[in-house]
């Protein structure tokens, strides 16, 4: 897979990428917008009572022009797998060739951002 895309109505306005296996969530304790661990990322975004949030997880994704860099790091994937998801449910799941995976998160910069691109960027060798 090189591309995942999809609308959602997310109750608790945050999204999970993460490490398939072995993951720590975040402590999400201030306003940031952005959390990380070394296993996972999580973002918020626009919640479900402002409408749907437009979520994209890929390779290679264009960008808008008005789209802001919120994090740009490495989430550590031994298991070679990475999955999306809210609170309540998994979006998709997604193979990676390295036990660490670059990851950039795009949106239109503000903390409930409609949409959130989660780019992956390809490594030229496995490790």
């Amino acid at each position: 897979m090189t591309t995942f895309k999809t609308i959602v109505n997310v109750r608790h306005p945050i999204i999970f990428l993460r490490e398939s296996v072995h993951f720590t969530i975040p402590v999400v304790d201030t306003w940031d917008g952005i959390w990380t661990t070394s296993t996972c990322v999580i973002s918020n975004c626009q919640g479900e009572v402002d409408g749907d949030a437009h979520i994209a997880l890929g390779f290679g994704l264009k960008q808008r022009d008005s789209a802001k860099l919120v994090f740009d790091g490495t989430i550590e994937t031994p298991s070679r797998a990475l999955v999306l998801e809210t609170t309540v449910e998994e979006l998709t799941s997604f193979q990676v060739l390295n036990a660490s995976t670059r990851v950039r998160v795009w949106t239109d910069g503000s903390k409930h951002s409609p949409y959130i691109d989660f780019e992956l960027v390809r490594s030229t060798e496995p490790t």
